[in-house]
């Protein structure tokens, strides 16, 4: 959904876009000469990757599958993500004219605060613009202490909300704003998937895992092609 603003180049933050209310903050990726890699009125167009290419990235044996907070790499979750969203006919059509990432994540909660940054640094290469062919934006959306939802997420300016591990906040707290805004949610915490969320990236064996949550999806305006349905597994079914 897009919104006029200034935001800073490259992937640190700028005190000066920070809202009070939400605690959020605005990113527009550069490349290396400094011009805005993504961003308004700026496009990068690519190659669209097919449901073949999204197997070959499943069985592509230099995928980086980390056993620590979460079971892939950041730059794993960008690429298979990106492919992912090419399945929902609708994504970009309802985000218009560039794509707000939201990501909500636990600032005192080391495991959080280390996958945002991991998952900001592996966004900034350009993939997600490349193959949806639109600019992106990135809203951090921090969450303090006893785990208060910022305001900013229920304001409808957020496109994907991608979820970082949290503590003590209820997914259907999130779920709640997500579905009432049309807000499609990923996250690469699987049981999160089982919870609510529509999409989830894990692993297993080896390789990427896509789940999907259909209630979840539908709820929040996704409408996936069966070709996405077929590669993944079935979560929060009952």
């Amino acid at each position: 959904m897009s919104e006029s603003a200034s935001t800073a180049s490259g992937v640190s933050p700028s005190d000066a876009s920070v809202a009070s209310n939400a605690r959020r903050r605005r990113h527009r990726f550069t490349g290396a000469s400094g011009l805005p890699r993504a961003g308004f009125g700026f496009r990068i167009h690519g190659v669209l990757a097919t449901a073949v290419g999204l197997l070959g990235i499943f069985s592509s044996s230099s995928l980086e599958v980390e056993a620590q907070d979460l079971s892939l790499s950041a730059k794993t979750q960008v690429s298979v993500l990106s492919n992912v969203l090419l399945f929902d006919r609708t994504f970009r059509e309802r985000a218009g004219e560039e794509i707000v990432v939201g990501i909500l994540y636990h600032s005192d909660v080391r495991s959080s605060a280390r996958a945002k940054d991991d998952f900001l640094a592996a966004l900034s290469d350009g993939t997600l613009e490349r193959t949806l062919e639109m600019p992106v934006r990135v809203e951090l959306l921090e969450i303090r202490g006893g785990g208060v939802i910022p305001a900013g997420l229920g304001e409808g300016w957020i496109d994907l909300l991608y979820i970082m591990p949290l503590r003590a906040v209820g997914i259907p707290q999130i779920t709640d704003i997500s579905r009432q805004h049309g807000i499609l949610t990923v996250t690469a915490v699987p049981g999160y998937v089982e919870e609510g969320i529509s999409l989830g990236l894990g692993s297993r064996n080896g390789r990427p895992e896509i789940l999907v949550n259909q209630e979840g999806a539908a709820a929040e305006g996704a409408e996936l092609s069966s070709e996405i349905l077929k590669l993944a597994r079935l979560a929060g079914v009952q």
